[in-house]
């Protein structure tokens, strides 16, 4: 708190006026960054693309927003951190997975993806990247030039080709 209220030119006292402790303003910073990221998802999933584009589009830019900024991005993903900030975590979380689970019922209706469990294949994709994310992220890790584009890739690659509908049936319903 003292080296934010340095930075802001404020007191120590001054910060915890706005917040009255380091997990409140932690929250809202994850809180603020997270639906500057959940906007991005929003508008490639609302793009026009072909639907398995869409969702390839969404993991990879996601991924590559990641790796541009990897301290900020280890924070909101894997950094230890208290309920207060977690929970904040998880609400995006879903948030962002309510996304893909509209992908992934595009792509049912227009037979691009097998019909499955779209709450359940949106929560496996959105934690299955994240997750693949928290090595590659971490401070310690070395990223050689052209990995995290590489990484991107495969995490978008693997995505679509776990839902894909090989049949290419359509299924007039989804939950």
């Amino acid at each position: 708190m003292a080296a934010l209220a340095r930075a802001a030119g404020i007191s120590t006292g001054a910060v915890y006026s706005y917040y009255p402790s380091k997990s409140a303003l932690m929250a809202d910073v994850v809180a603020l960054v997270s639906e500057r990221e959940l906007a991005v998802i929003e508008a490639i999933a609302e793009d026009g693309a072909p639907t398995p584009q869409v969702l390839a589009d969404a993991v990879r830019t996601f991924a590559g927003r990641a790796f541009r900024n990897r301290q900020l991005a280890w924070s909101m993903i894997a950094e230890p951190a208290d309920a207060e900030v977690d929970a904040v975590r998880l609400h995006y979380r879903r948030r962002i997975g309510l996304v893909f689970e509209g992908i992934l019922c595009r792509g049912i209706a227009d037979g691009s993806f097998r019909p499955l469990d779209v709450e359940a294949a949106a929560a496996a994709i959105v934690g299955g990247f994240m997750e693949a994310l928290v090595g590659p992220l971490s401070p310690d890790a070395p990223i050689a030039p052209g990995r995290a584009e590489a990484i991107a890739a495969a995490l978008a690659d693997f995505a679509a080709h776990a839902v894909a509908n090989p049949n290419e049936t359509r299924e007039e319903t989804c939950r």
